[in-house]
């Protein structure tokens, strides 16, 4: 977490623009590191893969 912490909280967590929570975005992301799996086939309990892409 510490290595990607900095890159993940570039926009603080209140800004108007951001529609999922930094965990959320962060869990999409360990789960295609996890699982090598491409971005379009994240499950749907996890914010839509270009949400999540858009912050890794």
């Amino acid at each position: 977490m510490a290595l990607v912490a900095p890159y993940l909280t570039l926009r603080p967590e209140e800004a108007g623009q951001r529609e999922h929570s930094l965990r959320e975005a962060f869990n999409g992301l360990r789960y295609i590191i996890k699982t090598g799996a491409p971005w379009r086939w994240m499950p749907n309990d996890l914010p839509p893969w270009a949400a999540v892409y858009q912050q890794a």
